[in-house]
């Protein structure tokens, strides 16, 4: 199992057969032109006549951005298998189905899906919340993506780790990615950052991954509005001791780095 990141919460999974990207958020601002990228994406909408299967985890825009899948070549949307979790609106496989992908698959919650390549998922929404999570299992290792998902309930992580078994890889969020405070409030962001930070050592400790990708973070507030809050947001270099001193491995990637 190969892992080709992309940019903020999205990275390619490849294996013989199957190449899934999650995620792609490629280029532009979002969130009323709020966030940026903190570096470039590589990879760009010619790339997906290599991509077989594409996963939204949520309909946020730094997670599922219409502006960017609208690029993607016709031919190659007709091919692309889009996973995505069933809700009660069906908006996002709606859209999905519009703008060209012939097959959308409903992901049934906590229903493994086997796939043609080998691939097992397994996919449910985060309760109280609309994001929602991918177990991914392949050629022996096991890959769980929690992306946004803010799990309130230990009980939650405690069955996700059941249905999974040993994990390999967990790719996690390290920093807030919301409003938690105003500029004369920096008490509350402060614990804000502190909060996303228990919140890792809660997954390591119940999920016992052996390697934690930190990602979805990979953004600065680039509006006059929200600019004060890139003083308070964890690093990188914050979160890598962090997993270290949990002693589990950090992976630290850049856009194109596999």
């Amino acid at each position: 199992m190969n892992i080709h990141w992309v940019n903020h919460a999205s990275f390619i999974t490849e294996l013989p057969g199957f190449r899934m990207i999650s995620d792609p958020w490629l280029e532009g601002r979002v969130f009323n032109r709020s966030w940026a990228h903190l570096l470039p994406t590589q990879f760009s909408s010619k790339d997906y006549k290599n991509i077989n299967y594409i996963w939204f985890s949520h309909e946020h825009p730094d997670h599922f951005f219409p502006p960017n899948l609208q690029k993607i070549e016709a031919q190659e949307k007709a091919r692309i298998q889009v996973l995505y979790q069933k809700t009660k609106d069906d908006k996002v496989s709606q859209y999905c189905r519009k703008v060209g992908f012939a097959r959308v698959i409903d992901l049934l919650p906590w229903q493994p899906l086997s796939l043609p390549e080998g691939v097992e998922v397994l996919n449910a929404k985060v309760l109280n919340d609309t994001d929602s999570w991918m177990v991914l299992k392949a050629s022996g290792k096991t890959l769980v993506n929690v992306n946004d998902c803010v799990f309130k309930d230990d009980r939650e992580l405690e069955r996700i780790a059941q249905a999974a078994g040993p994990i390999d890889v967990l790719f996690t969020q390290f920093s807030f990615a919301s409003w938690v405070g105003n500029p004369d409030d920096p008490t509350s962001i402060t614990r804000a950052a502190q909060e996303k930070f228990e919140e890792i050592r809660r997954q390591v400790r119940l999920l016992k991954p052996q390697y934690v990708v930190p990602f979805a973070s990979y953004v600065w507030f680039c509006h006059r509005d929200n600019f004060f809050m890139n003083a308070y947001a964890n690093t990188v270099q914050q979160v890598v001791e962090l997993l270290r001193s949990l002693d589990v491995v950090p992976i630290v990637l850049a856009p194109g780095d596999t």
